[in-house]
């Protein structure tokens, strides 16, 4: 039987989030972060890494237009959190 559009569309958020948890685990496994809060960092990375990214592909492949400054305040914000919780 095959799955209707609605069911499909509700299952990818919550594979999509079950994919970010278990890489952000495997990645951060040291730093023990309540459950909610970790979920909202990771809602916030991938927010911010879409964003970048789409501003990148707009722009065009140009070096200059990397987004260097952006991803040092993303590195320094994760950093900040990781370090007050965990």
């Amino acid at each position: 039987m095959r799955e209707s559009r609605s069911e499909r569309t509700d299952r990818i958020p919550a594979e999509m989030l079950a994919a970010i948890d278990g890489l952000w685990t495997h990645i951060f496994s040291d730093v023990s972060l309540p459950r909610e809060r970790r979920h909202a960092l990771e809602r916030y990375l991938v927010a911010v890494l879409s964003g970048l990214a789409t501003n990148v592909m707009l722009q065009g492949p140009d070096p200059r237009v990397l987004p260097d400054v952006e991803i040092e305040l993303l590195k320094d914000t994760l950093a900040r959190e990781l370090t007050a919780r965990g």
